[in-house]
């Protein structure tokens, strides 16, 4: 009799014992899958992220580069999407929109804004995660008006001019300088400056051949120049040559 209650003690302890070690096994096992999913799950958001962030990217460098070509658009469209041959993943448009503006409010600029933000926005494939970027850009010109420094050419070879060129200089009307010949020059050339207060007035052309004439505005023949160091490339041409080995100021 108490042989048969001690294997049925053993027993039950054993069923609890292996009941134990299952609950267990069942509690890690429940454990590394979660780990696995929370894994799966950031891995796949960091996945979204970087690729939106990169939608976004190549949507700036689209946007900026077709302002540089072209301006601020008239009329200003609410926004451009990008075309896919842009982007290495995703989707992005981008935004013209006044300098306080946000990605989440942009307000289009007016056309005498001399400051407007460009703002990019890319997309996940998914298009479950966005990410934007944002950039201040002047609409101003970078000069008010013409440069005020003559177009300088070092080199004494006939190449100097080789195609058709029109040089103005309305500021001190000093056009081209030179230590060439100017009717060497293989090109034809044209030079503009003010006159009498009228700016854009013919000063000196060259057609073809020996057809030319050369008026005040053109420096040539200055052999000084033509040893000169890339430094001195328009510092005479504003009276800053401490030196005084950039040719004449």
């Amino acid at each position: 009799m108490s042989r048969s209650i001690a294997r049925r003690e053993d027993g039950a302890a054993s069923l609890v014992t292996t009941v134990i070690v299952l609950l267990i096994t069942a509690i890690a096992a429940l454990y590394t899958a979660r780990h696995s999913l929370a894994q799966m799950v950031l891995s796949t958001s960091t996945a979204r992220t970087e690729e939106a962030a990169a939608a976004a990217s190549a949507a700036m460098d689209y946007g900026l580069a077709q302002f540089e070509q072209a301006g601020l658009p008239s009329p200003i469209p609410a926004r451009v999407t990008v075309p896919a041959s842009a982007l290495s993943g995703g989707s992005a448009f981008y935004r013209f929109c006044t300098q306080d503006s946000t990605p989440a409010s942009c307000v289009a600029p007016a056309a005498s804004d001399q400051q407007i933000k460009l703002i990019a926005t890319g997309f996940s494939a998914d298009g479950q995660t966005s990410k934007s970027e944002e950039m201040l850009l002047s609409v101003d010109s970078l000069f008010d008006t013409y440069p005020n420094i003559p177009l300088i050419l070092r080199g004494t070879s006939s190449m100097a001019i080789n195609g058709n060129v029109t040089v103005i200089n309305n500021i001190d009307n000093t056009t081209i300088w030179t230590p060439a010949n100017v009717a060497n020059f293989n090109g034809q050339f044209e030079t503009r400056i003010a006159v009498d207060g009228l700016t854009g007035q013919v000063s000196s052309r060259k057609a073809s051949g020996n057809n030319f004439f050369v008026g005040p505005d053109i420096i040539f023949n200055d052999t000084t120049l033509g040893g000169a160091q890339p430094r001195c490339a328009g510092a005479s041409a504003h009276g800053q040559d401490p030196d005084g080995d950039c040719g004449p100021g």
